[in-house]
């Protein structure tokens, strides 16, 4: 089997949280978790929804792998801080002009935490927390 969980269009959850795991899947698969799509959960203050965006792609410590080639953005348009993104994984791939952003227009820049034992990156990856 190739990959576990997959986005290749997109997922929106402004003011919101956007979890993808793969954990029990380690080991079968080729890859846990497959992002090449867009993930967006950026900060809003006003309407239904408030809240700083955040973005979780978790795979095993010790054998979960994470492909990212698409975008994540936890930004923030007007005066609230950005959000959060993390990655985390035993193998991490980041390839094809993958872009983290988690810039804010008039607040305060987010966080991105990347880890995991073994990681590989190619291609030019853009991460903006201005």
């Amino acid at each position: 089997i190739h990959d576990g969980v997959t986005n290749a269009g997109a997922i929106i959850a402004n003011g919101g949280r956007i979890m993808m795991t793969a954990k029990d899947a380690a080991g079968i698969l080729d890859h846990v978790i497959n992002m090449s799509g867009l993930a967006q959960a950026r900060s809003v203050s006003d309407g239904p929804v408030k809240g700083d965006g955040e973005i979780f792609l978790l795979g095993e410590d010790h054998r979960g792998k994470i492909n990212v080639s698409g975008q994540l953005d936890a930004s923030s348009s007007g005066s609230e801080n950005a959000g959060t993104i993390i990655v985390k994984g035993f193998d991490l791939v980041v390839t094809d002009n993958a872009a983290f952003n988690v810039s804010s227009a008039y607040g305060d820049g987010g966080f991105v935490e990347t880890s995991g034992l073994r990681g590989l990156l190619l291609g030019n990856l853009s991460i903006n927390t201005a």
